[in-house]
């Protein structure tokens, strides 16, 4: 089975228009937090339970998170405002 592995990071992202009711979210930077690997064919699944292990904190069920994919890369939003707060970002 096939090995897959992605690097967790926190985004600092910036909105580049703050009157835009749909604002559009650029990477300012990222921070480091640590590796996933997962053989699993649900990414997404393996991406939640990494995100609770290195996050505790957040209450990834009663909150306003969600998680999008653009075919590459998995970001954990904020509903409110489309804000990213983490990524899954695939290592090749």
């Amino acid at each position: 089975m096939k090995k897959y592995s992605y690097e967790i990071r926190q985004i600092d992202a910036i909105t580049s228009d703050e009157y835009d009711e749909t604002p559009a979210w650029t990477w300012n930077t990222s921070f480091y937090l640590g590796i996933m690997s997962t053989s699993a064919s649900d990414h997404k699944a393996a991406f939640l339970r990494r995100i609770h292990a290195l996050c505790p904190q957040l209450n990834l069920r009663r909150s306003n998170l969600y998680i999008a994919y653009d075919g590459d890369v998995y970001e954990l939003r904020d509903r409110s405002d489309d804000r990213p707060i983490l990524a899954a970002i695939p290592m090749f």
